[in-house]
């Protein structure tokens, strides 16, 4: 048997396994504010069970009690289809189902969100057949 195929059944097998670790930017992980006006918004970002991540957002106005929005990072594979993530909000019937979600530009996938985390700012947008809505748009801020 040939190296060359040998080597190719590697160099492949070593990206299916890094891919889904490699994905997730480590700057996602920890703690966010974005201040609007009055209002502040936080989000904090830490890796769950397996290769799944939780987000918290809370919306802050004064004297009203914070509101908040989950948030889970889930890893998605299908039949013929590429490792992907998905980004499903939690808790209310009214959040908009899970979507697929790109760390990087998400081209044009008509239902998507995109995270964009360095180490000292956070975006998350959510995308509807063309329409942006920035759900997040803040720096790096400590843990409580």
């Amino acid at each position: 048997m040939s190296a060359r195929p040998l080597l190719l059944a590697l160099v492949l097998a070593a990206c299916a396994t890094s891919a889904a670790s490699d994905v997730v930017p480590a700057a996602l992980r920890g703690c966010w504010i974005e201040r609007r006006g009055e209002d502040t918004v936080t989000m904090r970002w830490f890796p769950e069970s397996g290769l799944a991540w939780r987000g918290d957002q809370l919306f802050y106005a004064p004297g009203q009690e914070p509101e908040r929005q989950g948030y889970r990072i889930e890893a998605t594979a299908g039949e013929n289809e590429q490792f992907g993530w998905a980004l499903c909000p939690q808790a209310e019937p009214t959040n908009p189902p899970c979507r697929a979600l790109f760390f990087k530009d998400g081209g044009d996938v008509d239902y998507r969100f995109e995270i964009r985390a360095s180490a000292e700012h956070l975006r998350l947008t959510m995308f509807d057949e063309g329409q942006e809505t920035v759900l997040f748009d803040g720096a790096r801020d400590g843990c409580d």
